[in-house]
């Protein structure tokens, strides 16, 4: 009878949890305003009598202090609470069913290891989760407006075509910010949660085409964990992560070429792992060409990095395996090049280039590139280790990836087979790795004669995190831990606690990089609730037929642009192209004092 009691209770928090991740992360439709109506309600006096006498002795002067400011502090509170309460409610319901098994939960203690991994995996999947959370809040801003207005007007592909002549070249993040703009701001808080998860599943089966572990099951937990980690690991090590992942135009341009960037590996990797494969088809060369031209299409640096990646691939096929070279490697990856190239001549071809440059320099020099480049680098660099955060977290890449690929996990196969040059390659890798973060920086000293803003070095920091992830996978290799420390005997005390401060070492990471971002939860939704109000305010305006509108300006936002905000300056640029995407003229006035 207990143990059908004990299962019913971990149904019941099960349905429990989900409801309320449901709730709080996306429809906000039970809680939050029922809550305010409380609140409203003991304003007014008109709530249960014990609780307007608490009210009234908890807040001082309760009814000098308006309404919306209770309503503000009650929202902080709200949005600060999501995370805590989803944990406190998951752990329990993990609790609960390891006390109706109790053989698996004495397993679980036994296998220390694997379970400490299951909890890093889990709180990354937290880190990213609150990422997600925080895009949730993601409004139209600047740039987006225009896109959305050109968008509007042309449709998809004029808007499209239009950018590319007018004003830019990537016509890939040009059509899709066109789409965006078509498809409206209603779905834009969904954005960052698509970007996450397509590129969290895209890095997981490109290592799941790695050999981690024999066992099935086991290779994609790996490929999970590692996968997570690496995402994590970026988004930590990106120089102005609000605009790199929450500001949708921004977003749309720097982080689709990586995910697809990491597919095209998985699928190289796949295709290489293929037996009897002599030459390539017709079908993997076109796909191959398409993947890599549509994602040199979102960015000019990410053009010349995928350009590089590939040529060194090709190089790395001949120092490493150059009997073999001609046969497999060659034209599996050549198409990848090929379509890399033809995207660098679009870019270089557009019309819209002497616009831009006329913008933002006008006389680039090929030695002040050069030099501009090199010193972007190196700040990059710098930058990357000044924090013991960031530090931290790719120290903790590091030793993870060491951990798997040496065998501690229980892995049987090697992530690199034994006649692969192992020291060659990680004495190759560090200047691999300078040459693609140098490539990263060469199109903005091109244009700027100086580094790219901060949102644009998220792909540096994609390129720096892989590294250091894969030389971690030849150092375990190299150390072999699964041969010294065979399973059957279990690992070595030195040896155990070595994996176990890795372990903790993440753990601590990742729970103070969820924590800092918990952190700017309410300030994340006073913004969306103000944009709202405006949005709303504006649509109403425009039903009922007037022709201009005047909003209340929001001063602060969150990715750090309030002077790209809608203002009080009727021929500013942002105030144009959301007069034109309303089709209503606006303008706001004052700060926010809702």
């Amino acid at each position: 009878m207990r143990r059908w009691l004990r299962h019913a209770l971990v149904a019941l928090l099960a349905s429990l949890s989900l409801w309320l991740s449901a709730e709080l992360l996306f429809l906000n439709a039970v809680i939050l305003p029922a809550m305010r109506g409380v609140l409203a309600a003991t304003y007014r006096g008109e709530a249960h009598p014990l609780v307007n006498l608490v009210f009234q002795r908890v807040a001082t002067d309760a009814y000098k202090t308006p309404l919306w400011m209770y309503q503000d502090k009650l929202t902080y509170a709200y949005e600060a609470m999501k995370i805590p309460t989803l944990v406190i409610m998951i752990g329990a319901t993990v609790l609960v069913w390891l006390s109706t098994r109790p053989r698996e939960a004495r397993l679980a203690i036994r296998n220390w290891p694997q379970g400490l991994a299951y909890l890093v995996f889990c709180c990354l999947l937290l880190a990213l989760l609150v990422h997600a959370q925080l895009g949730t809040y993601s409004r139209f801003m600047a740039d987006d407006y225009c896109s959305a207005a050109a968008a509007t007007a042309k449709g998809v592909f004029g808007a499209t075509i239009y950018w590319y002549v007018t004003l830019i070249g990537r016509y890939s993040t040009n059509f899709l910010l066109s789409l965006e703009g078509v498809l409206g701001p209603r779905l834009t808080p969904l954005y960052t949660a698509v970007i996450l998860s397509s590129w969290f599943a895209a890095t997981t089966l490109a290592l799941f085409q790695f050999p981690l572990a024999q066992r099935r099951l086991t290779r994609i937990c790996l490929s999970a964990l590692l996968s997570a980690a690496l995402v994590f690991s970026t988004l930590q090590t990106s120089p102005h992560l609000a605009q790199s992942l929450y500001w949708a135009s921004q977003m749309s341009n720097m982080l689709p070429p990586l995910v697809l960037m990491v597919a095209s590996l998985g699928l190289l990797r796949r295709r290489l792992a293929q037996e009897q494969l002599t030459r390539s088809s017709w079908v993997w060369g076109f796909t191959a060409g398409v993947l890599s031209f549509v994602a040199g299409g979102f960015s000019e640096a990410f053009t010349v990095l995928q350009v590089s990646a590939w040529i060194l691939i090709l190089l790395a096929g001949v120092i490493c395996d150059g009997s073999r070279f001609r046969n497999r490697l060659l034209p599996q990856a050549a198409p990848f090049l090929l379509g890399s190239l033809a995207a660098l001549a679009v870019h270089v071809a557009a019309p819209g280039n002497s616009a831009r440059l006329a913008i933002v320099r006008a006389d680039p020099t090929l030695v002040g590139t050069v030099e501009v480049a090199w010193a972007s680098t190196i700040e990059f660099l710098k930058w990357a280790f000044s924090s013991w955060q960031r530090s931290l977290s790719l120290l903790a890449l590091l030793l993870q990836s060491v951990l798997v690929s040496g065998g501690f996990f229980g892995t049987h196969v090697r992530f690199m087979e034994p006649s692969h040059p192992r020291w060659q390659a990680l004495i190759l890798l560090p200047a691999a790795t300078l040459v693609l973060l140098y490539s990263c920086f060469v199109p903005a000293a091109y244009a700027l004669s100086g580094p790219p803003p901060g949102r644009h070095q998220v792909i540096p920091a994609f390129v720096l995190v892989c590294a250091i992830a894969y030389g971690g996978a030849i150092i375990g290799g190299l150390a072999d831990l699964e041969r010294r420390w065979p399973k059957g005997l279990g690992p070595r005390p030195l040896f155990s606690a070595f994996a176990a401060c890795v372990l903790i070492l993440y753990l601590l990471t990742t729970t103070q990089a969820t924590y800092t971002q918990l952190r700017q939860l309410p300030v994340f939704a006073l913004y969306a609730s103000r944009w709202d109000s405006n949005d709303s305010r504006i649509r109403s305006a425009q039903a009922e037929g007037a022709n201009h509108v005047v909003v209340v300006r929001i001063p602060e936002n969150w990715a750090g642009i309030a002077d790209r905000e809608i203002n009080n300056d009727p021929g500013n640029w942002v105030n144009i192209c959301a007069s034109q995407y309303y089709g209503i003229e606006v303008t706001a006035e004052g700060p926010s004092s809702e």
